[in-house]
């Protein structure tokens, strides 16, 4: 029986978005004064991209914004709205293609493996590279090219180096969920 989820708001996805939030909170509780504003980055599109990927993009947009802001809210600063709107839109384009990646269904491998890794250097680029810096700019009147180059760098080490590692996660998440459906249906 091939049946294929529907990545909607499922119990799942609740725990998932619960636990990624509260991941992310802590971890800038605890990280804020030894990390920097990329690497803080590149560990936050991390957690979304896992959510978004493995859960849609309801879930990817709710992880991105709610655990952006309430991490803000935790270390009590400056509640950085401008990165809270480019996860949320980050979260919501990789999400957008869940049903595509074929994770959950134990399907990710091959082409699946490539339109994931593509997507998510499409949606990273677009939002961080591109969008990033000019939501910085309107909202806070940021250096735009300061922070063209500062998102620059964080788009480069999501989409490649890091798009690698999920890419292979992914496959090894994929696997697992291929043999718990194959346990299940005999």
């Amino acid at each position: 029986m091939n049946r294929t989820l529907k990545y909607k708001l499922d119990i799942p996805g609740i725990i998932a978005l619960v636990i990624s939030v509260i991941i992310m909170m802590i971890s800038n509780l605890l990280l804020s004064s030894i990390w920097t504003e990329q690497i803080k980055e590149v560990y936050f599109d991390t957690v979304i991209c896992v959510c978004a990927s493995l859960f849609g993009p309801f879930i990817g947009l709710m992880t991105g914004f709610l655990g952006s802001v309430c991490g803000d809210i935790i270390v009590k600063k400056q509640i950085v709205f401008s990165d809270g709107i480019i996860y949320l839109i980050l979260g919501y384009i990789i999400g957008s293609f869940a049903n595509r990646y074929g994770i959950r269904e134990g399907r990710f491998k091959g082409e699946k493996c490539v339109v994931w890794f593509l997507v998510n250097a499409i949606g990273t680029t677009s939002a961080l590279f591109f969008l990033k810096p000019f939501v910085d700019h309107i909202i806070y009147d940021k250096d735009m090219f300061m922070s063209l180059r500062e998102s620059g760098m964080v788009a480069l080490i999501c989409t490649v180096p890091l798009g690698i590692v999920l890419t292979i996660l992914f496959h090894s998440i994929s696997k697992s969920f291929k043999k718990r459906t194959k346990i299940n249906n005999k």
